[in-house]
This record gives structure tokens, sequence and C-alpha cells, in this order.
């Protein structure tokens, strides 16, 4: 039996459909590129969150907007709408209680337990230390590319997940991330199609 915690909370007032959809769109991205583990991936689901990002800052701006307009001039209700929008609630408070100084107690007994209990478990567990013997140092024999797409086969594999496309370039351009900087970051092999757009 699987347990999960869910917190509940409220829908933003400004939260729309068109919003809710580019953040399914934003996971579907986030699992292909878990799946694949490949840069352009990455990129692509990089590009759908900042225009998610966006998109929620547009409706968010709008939504105020729109409130602001409807208190119009009174004070009052520019300052309820600013207090209910900006200002944090009240969180935790304090435990029901008969007495203060007991209370106080209460919690000085508790840090104090624990961090007696702590000192009882670190030191039964002192005996049972050992010296740590220093490894020597190793010598690399070999290295590896620092980046995934380094190689032509991740260059290939890239390809053949992306539909249509032939290229970096036409993945790039699909995903509407196509620029001098997402051709050179992708790796040192490139095409003669990817050199054309540096020039």
């Amino acid at each position: 039996m699987v347990k999960r915690c869910i917190t509940v909370r409220p829908d933003n007032p400004w939260d729309n459909e068109e919003i809710h959809a580019a953040r399914r769109k934003v996971r579907r991205l986030e699992r292909r590129w878990k799946l694949t583990n490949l840069i352009i991936d990455k990129q692509i689901m990089h590009g759908e969150l900042r225009n998610l990002h966006e998109m929620i800052k547009l409706a968010k701006r709008s939504f105020l907007e729109s409130q602001i307009l409807e208190a119009g001039g009174k004070k009052t209700s520019f300052f309820k709408l600013v207090d209910s929008v900006l200002l944090v609630k009240p969180g935790l408070r304090l435990p029901s209680h008969d007495s203060l100084t007991e209370l106080v107690e209460q919690f000085s007994h508790f840090f104090v337990s624990k961090i007696n209990t702590i000192r009882a478990n670190l030191d039964a567990a002192a005996g049972n230390w050992e010296l740590e013997t220093r490894q020597p140092v190793v010598a690399f024999s070999s290295f590896s590319p620092t980046h995934v797409s380094e190689n032509r086969a991740e260059c290939e594999v890239a390809v053949s997940l992306h539909e249509g496309c032939r290229d970096y370039v036409d993945i790039y351009a699909k995903a509407n991330l196509l620029t001098s900087k997402t051709i050179l970051a992708h790796g040192i092999f490139l095409s003669d199609k990817e050199l054309e757009v540096l020039h």
C-alpha cells in the first residue's frame, strides 16, 4: 500500500484553463526529458517553462489590475485588496495552555531532553568508531565527455526521437528555440546547416 500526503491549496483566482494546459505540457516535456535524458529535451522543457511563467505573470497582472479598477477610488477597498494579496496570514499559533510559565517549561523540557538524547546516542556510538584510513590519490587514465551531447550518437538519438526533424536545427526550430547560442550549446559536432545559422 502506498501512502501519499497531499496538500490541498485553493486555486489562485488568476488561474485559467490556458495556464493549466501549459502546466500539463511542461510536466509532459519534463517526463520526456527524464526518460530520454537528452539536452535538447531539457532545453525544450525550459523554453515551455519560461512561457508558462510569463503566462502566469500576465494573468496575475491583469487580475490585480481589474481588482484595483473594481475598488475604484475607495481607499478602504483598495487597502483590503492589498492586504488580501500581500499580507502574510498568521501561521502557527501556540498550543492551548493555562499558564504561560508552564508552556515555557514544556518547551524548555522538550529541547533539553532532545539534546540529552542526541548526546547519549553519540556517546554510545563512540565506542564503535574506527579511525578513517586515507585512500591513495588515484590518477586518471581516461576521460569522458563533460557534456552529454559531445558525441555523435547522442545527436542521432535526439533526431530519431523527434519526428519530422532531420537535425538539431529542425528540433530547435520546432521548439522555437533556434538561436546561435542554442546551436553552439548542444555540442562540438556542428553540421553545415548549423554553421549556416551561425553566419
